[in-house]
């Protein structure tokens, strides 16, 4: 889908997980691999440069908002 826009943010953040297992006998933590995740966001701004742009971009930004 195009449509004309300016992007305001973008944000990328990533986290992950660990599991902790103490053992008898040892004084420090053993980790193991739990996952991961990610969360990608953006925001932008839609520009219109004439009254004529208005209905398609409407139509484009309803089907966007739909895919959700």
């Amino acid at each position: 889908m195009v449509f004309r826009a300016f992007l305001d943010s973008m944000d990328d953040s990533y986290d992950s997980k660990w599991n902790e297992f103490n053992y008898n006998g040892r004084a420090e933590p053993f980790y193991t691999y739990g996952g991961f995740n990610r969360s990608i966001s953006f925001s932008f701004k839609v520009a219109a440069f004439s009254r004529e742009e208005m209905k398609p971009l409407y139509r484009k930004l309803n089907y966007l908002v739909s895919l959700d």
